[in-house]
């Protein structure tokens, strides 16, 4: 079964294209090679952190626990997202150095505070509603070059 080259030319060399004839009609698939990524440059990595969702705390809480436990979770986050980029090119770098930046941001709670936070969640920042992550959650997200992240954190002390 062939396919019309006219269609199959304007992919691209790193195009492959198959054409597969069915009962049901005529498809035609387009394969393309992925772009090699550029070598990460740490030094100059530029990462936006912001809090997406303070859990459940109240004002008081807020006023004099919670924000400095907020502000160093976005200092960790800044800092382990800028040292670890998280790497796109295949699902399993992605998973890795995903999980790789948001355990250097565990091992850091855990250094300063003496403990570290439960982690829930994490993944690409689908962009809210991020209360839906339930009562005491603690959304923290990341903005790289590679994309935007977020983690879901308990807060337990």
């Amino acid at each position: 079964m062939g396919i019309d080259e006219g269609s199959a030319a304007g992919f691209g060399a790193d195009s492959t294209v198959i054409a597969v004839k069915t009962p049901g009609g005529r498809w035609q698939f387009v394969l393309q090679r992925p772009q090699t990524p550029a070598p990460a440059d740490h030094g100059d990595a530029t990462v936006m952190v912001q809090s997406l969702h303070r859990g459940d705390a109240t004002d008081a809480q807020e006023k004099t626990f919670m924000g400095g436990l907020e502000t160093d979770l976005l200092h960790f986050t800044e800092s382990c997202f800028q040292k670890s980029p998280v790497d796109t090119s295949n699902l399993g770098s992605l998973q890795g150095s995903l999980g790789g930046a948001i355990q250097c941001v565990l091992d850091k709670c855990q250094e300063k505070w003496g403990w570290k936070p439960e982690l829930s969640g994490s993944g690409s920042d689908n962009g809210g509603p991020y209360d839906v992550y339930g009562l005491g959650a603690t959304v923290i997200g990341a903005e790289t070059a590679g994309g935007k992240w977020q983690f879901i954190v308990r807060l337990k002390f």
